[in-house]
């Protein structure tokens, strides 16, 4: 039998293309012929610290289980220049501050998939209502990724996968992507939903991406400048540069609001 161990002393790591970079690492790695194991793993991630456990065990005529849990702090900084996907690097140009999260990580069929959870405590959102968000304030957050029951199903099925985001009640997004053995992704369909919407979100569509949205009030200027990169911002790493924010925008929108602001004017019950 195989059995060993590494000793990480400062190394980087990244455990699949599309998770951040865990830097100074630092811990044990014990492994096996059938896998291996974290064992107080620490390091730095996201602009804060970050401990790791779990780790990989073999699938007797199956495909290896892996399994890496983390718990850590998130800056808005760290967010901005961890080269994620673009649309969480845009909005992370609006925040400040850090918040804690966990993360739970696996693979299959050698594409990632992650369900990501924080209150969002500590980060401020400079953004229009009702996304505005103080830094002491809670906000929910759920981000999970994951491959579509089809493409779970059977190694012969497309490589696709389902992206959902929640927060709290405000707005929930979910979409279908198309994915190539690289991982890059391409959007096939999505349903968006956001203030009172939120509440009810909007069936997926066979294809594009629909919205529904209830205002109180809304600045359709302020929501077109939450959209584009803030100055300064870091262009993403090409890893990222096909999974585009604009590829996430609707291409079908429902809105309605109490008050409307575009371009000065003020329109009502629109």
């Amino acid at each position: 039998a195989v059995r060993g161990s590494v000793q990480l002393l400062g190394n980087d790591v990244r455990f699949v293309p599309e998770s951040p970079l865990v830097a100074g690492a630092r811990g044990c790695v014990q492994f096996t012929e059938d896998g291996f194991t974290l064992a107080g793993v620490q390091g730095r991630a996201l602009g804060g610290p970050v401990v790791l456990d779990g780790g990989m065990r073999a699938a007797p005529g199956g495909e290896a289980q892996v399994r890496v849990r983390a718990q850590g702090t998130a800056s808005a900084e760290g967010l901005r220049n961890a080269g994620l996907w673009d649309a969480v690097t845009r909005l992370a140009g609006h925040a400040s501050g850090s918040a804690a999260y966990n993360l739970v990580l696996g693979v299959r069929r050698g594409q990632a998939e992650l369900l990501v959870t924080s209150d969002l405590v500590g980060l401020a959102l400079q953004a229009p209502p009702p996304l505005a968000k103080a830094a002491q304030e809670a906000l929910p957050l759920r981000l999970q990724r994951r491959l579509t029951p089809e493409a779970a199903a059977t190694a012969s099925a497309p490589l696709a996968d389902e992206l959902r985001i929640e927060l709290g009640q405000l707005a929930h997004l979910a979409y279908v992507r198309a994915l190539d053995e690289a991982g890059s992704a391409r959007v096939l369909r999505g349903a968006i939903a956001v203030g009172e919407a939120a509440l009810d979100p909007p069936a997926l569509p066979p294809q594009g991406v629909v919205a529904n949205a209830v205002f109180e009030d809304f600045d359709a200027d302020a929501w077109l400048a939450l959209l584009q990169p803030p100055p300064g911002l870091p262009a993403s790493p090409a890893s990222a540069a096909t999974d585009t924010a604009r590829d996430y925008l609707p291409t079908s929108v429902g809105l309605r609001a109490a008050r409307l602001t575009a371009g000065g004017r003020t329109l009502h019950r629109v």
